[in-house]
Formats: structure tokens, sequence, C-alpha cells
């Protein structure tokens, strides 16, 4: 698990939720892959939508998914290399 969701949980209302959907990526994936996959848990009836959320809420979502996914990133290749 990734330690973004302080920074991001109080500055955005769905940091954490953000967080817990790039935590269950890969950290083999590029942004991109990252950034569909996201978008695509998103579609669900109760959730609002990324396509209907306005364009700076947008930009922070993906600040925020790609700040947490290159945390994770950074976490793995402490852990792998034995600086952990």
């Amino acid at each position: 698990m990734g330690n973004c969701q302080a920074s991001y949980a109080g500055k955005f209302p769905m940091g954490l939720m953000v967080s817990r959907i790039v935590d269950r990526c890969h950290v083999g994936m590029s942004n991109r892959e990252m950034i569909y996959y996201v978008i695509s848990r998103l579609k669900h009836p109760s959730r609002q939508t990324y396509w209907a959320m306005p364009k700076e809420v947008r930009k922070l979502f993906l600040r925020t998914a790609v700040a947490c996914h290159k945390s994770n990133q950074s976490l793995y290749k402490a852990v792998t290399s034995g600086r952990f």
C-alpha cells in the first residue's frame, strides 16, 4: 500500500478511494494503463463517473492517481533493492 493517502486525502475528497484503486495496480503498469484501470473502476451507477466531474477535479484526480502510482513504484524499488 502506498504512502500517498495522507498527503492527498485531505486535499482531494476521493483521495483515499483513488489510492485504494491504484494500490490494486501492479507497479510495472505504465501510467496510461493505470489511468485507464482507475477510470474503469469509476463506472458504477452509484458513483460519479470520471467524465461527469468538472475539468479541475479530473486533473486533480489524475495527478493524485499518478502520484500514488509513483509512490508505489518507489516503495517497490526500495524493497527489492534492499534499501527499505
